[in-house]
């Protein structure tokens, strides 16, 4: 039998349902309830872990993009079966923090694997584009200026951008580089919580036997940024690395910005007072 006002499944000749308490015209002497079902229970199971899954990845996607994207289907698929079930409200907040686990999952992959890409291809970077000895560069998204002439390199066209003191990048004492590249990333608010995990993953990736000695949430050229400063004692390297925020006319957004240094401390103060946004 059927309640006619939930759908729910009651117990042959009960007087009200068991889930609503709609009066079903039963045994109204005995006023017998009917049970809640085993379905009804396990689709209020499902709603409840269709809340966990997208609550759990959504936080865990900050630090794991698959952690993000599992949980993320996970709860999605939770919460649409317990559709059918009494706790609709409780599969819809399921379904929502679902659906914004997985959002967040794929925003942490993209950034990401984009980020990877552009710090695996330095060398080939390196290589291309003319280098000049110059003070000053101009790019299509910004320019900039040192207070000693270096050997810059930039590719026309391109928001890339290399300088260093000696002959080469690789036999130089301080060499700075730049990378930009486009995300799915719109919002400065939430760049800080990928910018953090696909940086401090960077380093343990790219900067073997580098210590992160410090690491903070602040700005570059007004604009949002997530920095770390790693040391590597055996050789006497100190490296500064920060992912900056800015949308720029060309469409890049994520610019990361590295300075490496063997003879001093490594930062940004000195290029940023000579940096400009176009």
């Amino acid at each position: 039998m059927e309640c006619p006002n939930c759908k729910q499944s009651t117990e042959a000749g009960a007087a009200f349902c068991g889930n609503c308490g709609y009066p079903l015209g039963g045994q109204s002497d005995q006023q017998a309830y009917a049970l809640a079902v085993p379905m009804q229970r396990k689709a209020e199971t499902q709603a409840l872990l269709a809340v966990l899954f997208g609550a759990i990845g959504l936080a865990g996607s900050v630090f794991m993009a698959l952690l993000g994207l599992i949980l993320g289907i996970a709860g999605l698929v939770m919460g649409t079966i317990s559709r059918s079930g009494t706790r609709r409200s409780m599969s819809t907040v399921g379904i929502i923090l679902s659906s914004l686990s997985l959002v967040a999952g794929l925003a942490v992959w993209t950034y990401a694997i984009n980020h990877e890409t552009k710090l695996r291809s330095s060398s080939a970077a390196a290589a291309s584009g003319p280098t000049i000895t110059a003070n000053n560069l101009s790019t299509p998204c910004y320019s900039l200026g040192f207070t000693d002439k270096l050997n810059i390199g930039n590719s026309a066209g391109s928001c890339d951008m290399r300088a260093f003191n000696g002959s080469t990048l690789e036999t130089s004492t301080d060499a700075y580089k730049v990378y930009a590249s486009q995300s799915a990333l719109t919002s400065a608010s939430t760049f800080t919580q990928v910018a953090k995990p696909a940086i401090e993953k960077d380093v343990q990736a790219n900067l073997p036997g580098y210590v992160i000695e410090s690491e903070q949430v602040g700005s570059f050229a007004g604009s949002p940024d997530y920095a770390v400063i790693t040391t590597n004692k055996s050789n006497g390297v100190t490296v500064a690395e920060a992912a900056v925020f800015h949308p720029v006319k060309n469409g890049d957004n994520i610019f990361v910005i590295v300075h490496a240094i063997s003879t001093g401390s490594a930062g940004f103060s000195g290029l940023e007072a000579q940096w400009q946004w176009k």
